[in-house]
Order: structure tokens, then C-alpha cells, then sequence
């Protein structure tokens, strides 16, 4: 997958576009690029439509990113994309009228042959462009459109602004299931105190941006992913109340029947299921003792996880 950070000419001459914030990558963005990437069939290049960083963002209204641009692109890698272009968005861009971004970057620049936007899309300044405005060029024959509708969860639809509710209020199993795929954190595993490799317990200590929205403090039976291959693993999230004062909110994970050095390596974190809310504990051999328990609970676990996957 090519991935372009300015907006320039790609040299496919018949694309099949999808444009969004892609902020959650949940089931509707998925929906929306699975109709580029079947095009596929007919000739077309998937090319995905995105802004480097979020529009919420640039308007100061920052409440976290469910995903990290790093975490973005990997999901992206997955879906058979021939291009991501991550349009940076400027002032200029913002203020651009709708159908100069029609004619000059989707036709003019991406060769846009079909088109692919949800029902609420807006673009251009001040939000003037609409699917009308699309439906008005795609009658002159200037592309194809589709509009699709959103999707939904049970009798509601799936937003990103939904996700990060529901991640916030610790409900993991619903953000899953409207991510359609297991929320998850990347990061470079670094160097930690050491403490639980003296109970033997070796955590790797995952590098988390503090841009990254992360559910509440407590502990989940978690899957790792490291070059191609999925370890059962259990992870913390928190500040370590019983270990000292002054730790930043971070992510521990120990994984089950793991021999090897993760120092220095870029691992992703996938949280299947809450287990249990972080605690302080009176002394270090307590919460040792609770962790021992909360292992055991972990294989029960994936016992029946394996069972049901």
C-alpha cells in the first residue's frame, strides 16, 4: 500500500475512492471500504481518502484518538488498499470550496471513476458540499457514486463518537463489537522496574502516546501480535497504585508461555475482555498473590476463548 502525505497525482487513471475522518475504522468505514477494494474486479485502484489529523483535533476539540496514526495505517495495510493518501488538513483545505476540491483533487488529481461516501458526508468550506453536489457530478457522467447508509449495532448507529463513549465507560465487549475487530494498542516495549521479572512474571511495558484513548485503569485478558504470531497474554492498564506515586498511565502486558526479549520492539496489544479494576493493594506480596490468581483466571479464560474461535 502506497501511502501519500501531501495531496499530489497518482498515476492510476481509473480510481475508486472512499472519503472520510476514518477516526474509529469501525464497521461503517470498513463498509465503505470494502465497495472500493470490490472495484477491484472491474479495473478500479482503492485508493482511501483521509486527513492526517482529524478535523476535531485541528478545531481544538481533542478528546483522544481511538487510534494512533501509526495504528491507523496498519489497519488500513490490512483492508488491501492500493494508496492511503492522508491529506493534511490545512486552512487552505478548510476554507476550499466544494467543487474546487471535486474538480481539482478527485477528478484532476486522484482520477475518481467511483466514488464512495456515507449519507451524512459534507465537505468544502463550510461544510457546503453534500452528496447533492456529488449526485449533481456523477449525473454529468463524471463518475460513479454510491451512498451508503450508516450501520448499525443493534438499533443504533456506529459512530467514532459512540466508540469512544462506550471505551471511556469501560464497556470493551460493545466498542469490539462495533469496531469489528478487537480494540488494540502498539507501542515499542521499553524498559520497566523489573519487579515482576523478580516474582516471575516478566511484563513487557508498552511506549502508549499519551494522544491515544485508552479505557479505564484495570486489568484484561489480551492477545499480542509480534512478527506474524499471536500470543495469549494478561494486561494492565493503569498507574501502578501499589508500586509508588508519580507513574503516567501505561499498559504491562505478560504473555503466557513466552520465552524472549521484547526490548526495543513494536508489538500490538489486542483487549479481548475486562477482568478486573485496578486496585491498591497493602503490600507488594498481596498484590503478587493477586496477580498469581488473575493468571490462572487468564487460562480459564482462553480455554474457553480457543473453544469459541
Amino acid at each position: 500500500m502506497e501511502i501519500k502525505t501531501i495531496i499530489e497525482e497518482v498515476s492510476w487513471k481509473k480510481t475508486a475512492v472512499a472519503i472520510g475522518k476514518f477516526e474509529g475504522l469501525h464497521l461503517g468505514h470498513q463498509k465503505l471500504i470494502r465497495k472500493i477494494v470490490e472495484k477491484q474486479q472491474v479495473g478500479f485502484v482503492p485508493v482511501a481518502f483521509t486527513f492526517a489529523v482529524s478535523p476535531r483535533i485541528y478545531f481544538g476539540q481533542d478528546q483522544g484518538m481511538l487510534f494512533t496514526k501509526e495504528e491507523r495505517r496498519r489497519v488500513f495495510e490490512s483492508w488491501n488498499l492500493a494508496c492511503l493518501m492522508e491529506c493534511p488538513f490545512t486552512k487552505e483545505l478548510a476554507s476550499m470550496e466544494a467543487e474546487t476540491f471535486v474538480e481539482d483533487i478527485l477528478l484532476d488529481k486522484l482520477h475518481t471513476g467511483y466514488l464512495a461516501v456515507g449519507r451524512d458526508f459534507c465537505f468544502g468550506r463550510e461544510r457546503r458540499g453534500n452528496t447533492r453536489l456529488l449526485q449533481n457530478y456523477a449525473s454529468q457522467g463524471l463518475f460513479q457514486l454510491e451512498i451508503l447508509d450508516k450501520k448499525c449495532e443493534g438499533t443504533r448507529e456506529i459512530s467514532s463518537t459512540r466508540i469512544r463513549e462506550q471505551l471511556k465507560n469501560g464497556q470493551l465487549s460493545d466498542v469490539n463489537r462495533m469496531l469489528g475487530f478487537s480494540f488494540f494498542i502498539e507501542g515499542m516495549v521499553t524498559e520497566g522496574n523489573r519487579l515482576g521479572r523478580t516474582w516471575g512474571i516478566p511484563t513487557a511495558n508498552l511506549c502508549v502516546k499519551e494522544s491515544k484513548l485508552l479505557p479505564p485503569n484495570g486489568v484484561y485478558f489480551s492477545r499480542v501480535k509480534w512478527k506474524g504470531n499471536y500470543y495469549i497474554s494478561i494486561t494492565n492498564l493503569g498507574n501502578k497504585p501499589t508500586i509508588g506515586k508519580g507513574y503516567a498511565k501505561g499498559a504491562e502486558t505478560y504473555l503466557y508461555d513466552f520465552d524472549g526479549d521484547l526490548y526495543g520492539e513494536t508489538i500490538c496489544v489486542e483487549l479481548l475482555s475486562f477482568h478486573r479494576a485496578e486496585q491498591r493493594f497493602d503490600s507488594l506480596e498481596d498484590l503478587v498473590g493477586r496477580l498469581r490468581l488473575d493468571l490462572e483466571e487468564g487460562r480459564k479464560y482462553f480455554i474457553k476463548y480457543n473453544k469459541d474461535h
